[in-house]
């Protein structure tokens, strides 16, 4: 039977503000992987109304079309778009589609195995100190500033150390406990004091070494020593100087303010992937899918982070508690702003929520959703982009995925700081690199208090911020070579991301453990693999 070529997308109707429908009789441009209705628009009103002529299309002048269409579209990479086009022109649809497996957002995608060993060689991650008075790197000695170490060398330097560097974590883990608790007395507290967490110190935006822990407070703004004294502000050295001595230690104060990472028109399923493309609801993987309340139509909207399907029990997905709020029906959304139904909240607690882990009390943003089963109860029209994940982490189906994914059963702690994570949040459209920051943070948002999540830096050289809003709900996850002791690489489902910095600079994600035991996710995970250790 000869190959036909793929149905058109249809244009959304119900977005807000949708510019003029594309003309009828031209070739849809939005069967190129990373061009959507709007996108497909400018290049119309450009002149260029078919895949022929995208194909001979300058990627100058493809640039400089984003460009003029303002920071929204400037994002987007033209670079396989000609390919694409060639392809389409010629009519050569399973070559096409052959090659959109391959891309994320109309960008060339490198399979997961391959990404955290190319991104940890593009950048140092630490200020390095030779030996007072010269001589070679030792781990665990005196040093000057020299240079900056790599990855592995902050390993050997937090191994070399490690009982002491322990030690001044839990001291510093105390002193700011104590002082989170006098901070929330402040009658600024709400309005100025956003957060406070346990990491190391830096210098020149790097990660001192010898390693240095201090305690960081986070301020929507600093304010110089006059002002402080003129608003009634309290010094932060002076309310530590209230505080028991044996606990007190280095402060720091940063900037910045806190909020929830729900998208709006202005992020609109940036880059998405055609549902075409998209992996099926049949086994544990991570990546992520649209969705959204329906009472709020597409006002917000966030990220299913996880879908897991074993055989003998229902599948489900998790997300962050704020993006489905306490709705009964969760949606799923399309690049094209179509919906479908596909599950109800199956367990939802009022966010935050305290879990006591037995080590600790965390605070959780987390949500469990039952997704339906029966295809024919949602897409009685309209193919099979309801039952599939709209964004994974990587294009290779997961029966032939030759990572196992693991559940992590402990939390993050200071020997995975600088630790190389990924995600995949429908805010971002693409798979996004960071590294964990700080394993305690507690932060004030809106007046909510969450205590003891991990943080988390965009990396550097990255594909840009580690989050942006419509990310909440997405799944961190991070490569492993131990796994319970044992020699295996494996993909760790480490935590949800629910919050960030409003400059992007900062993600803030709840513990995996703590969601399974907040959510009493243990039954629904029978069957599925935990790892208690690893590394």
């Amino acid at each position: 039977m000869a190959k036909q070529k793929p149905t058109p997308k249809t244009t959304p109707s119900r977005k807000k503000n949708q510019a003029k429908p594309i003309s009828k009789g031209l070739d849809n441009l939005q069967t190129i992987e990373g061009i959507g209705p709007k996108i497909a628009l400018l290049l119309q009103d450009e002149g260029i109304d078919s895949f022929s002529k995208l194909a001979r299309a300058a990627k100058k002048r493809l640039l400089n079309i984003l460009e003029k269409a303002g920071p929204r579209y400037r994002a987007h990479d033209p670079a396989t778009w000609q390919q694409q086009s060639a392809l389409a022109s010629k009519g050569k649809w399973d070559e096409l589609k052959t090659l959109q497996k391959k891309l994320i957002g109309g960008r060339n995608r490198k399979p997961l195995e391959e990404l955290p060993q190319i991104v940890a060689a593009q950048q140092s991650a630490a200020v390095v100190f030779s030996a007072i008075g010269g001589g070679a790197y030792e781990p665990g000695k005196p040093y000057v500033i020299e240079r900056i170490l790599t990855p592995d060398e902050v390993s050997q330097e937090y191994a070399a150390r490690k009982l002491e560097l322990d030690k001044d974590f839990a001291k510093a883990e105390r002193c700011a406990d104590a002082l989170w608790i006098r901070l929330k007395e402040l009658p600024e507290f709400e309005d100025h004091i956003t957060g406070i967490a346990v990491r190391y110190r830096t210098k020149f935006g790097q990660v001192l070494s010898p390693l240095r822990v201090v305690v960081a407070v986070n301020v929507a703004r600093k304010l110089p020593a006059n002002e402080l004294k003129k608003r009634g502000y309290p010094c932060i050295k002076t309310l530590c100087q209230s505080l028991p001595a044996e606990i007190v230690v280095e402060t720091k104060i940063l900037e910045g303010r806190f909020g929830f990472l729900v998208g709006n028109e202005d992020f609109f399923l940036r880059g998405n992937r055609s549902p075409s493309q998209a992996l099926a609801f049949t086994s544990v993987v991570t990546g992520g899918v649209p969705i959204h309340r329906p009472a709020d139509a597409l006002s917000s909207f966030g990220t299913l982070g996880l879908v897991s399907v074993a055989a003998g029990r229902a599948s489900f997905g998790l997300t962050a508690q704020h993006v489905v709020g306490t709705d009964s029906t969760v949606q799923q959304i399309n690049d094209q702003g179509n919906d479908r139904r596909i599950g109800t909240v199956s367990d939802v607690k009022i966010s935050p929520f305290d879990v006591d882990t037995g080590t600790v009390i965390e605070s959780i943003d987390a949500a469990a959703i039952k997704l339906v089963s029966d295809p024919t109860v949602l897409l009685p029209n309209d193919g099979e982009w309801a039952r599939e994940i709209s964004h994974a982490f990587n294009a290779t189906p997961p029966s032939s995925n030759p990572f196992p994914i693991y559940f992590s059963n402990r939390r993050i702690d200071s020997s995975d700081q600088s630790r190389i994570v990924v995600k995949f949040g429908n805010g971002s459209g693409v798979v996004t690199f960071g590294k964990i920051d700080s394993p305690t943070q507690s932060t004030n948002i809106f007046g909510k208090q969450f205590v003891r999540n991990f943080t988390i830096k965009p990396y550097p050289n990255s594909n840009g911020p580690f989050s942006r809003p419509g990310d909440s709900g997405s799944i961190v996850a991070t490569q492993a070579t131990k796994v319970n002791g044992n020699d295996e690489v494996a993909i760790i489902i480490i935590g949800i991301l629910f919050a960030g910095l409003f400059d992007s600079t900062l993600g803030i994600a709840c513990n995996m453990d703590a969601v399974v035991k907040g959510l009493t996710l243990e039954q629904t995970l029978v069957g599925s693999k935990f790892a208690n250790e690893w590394t």
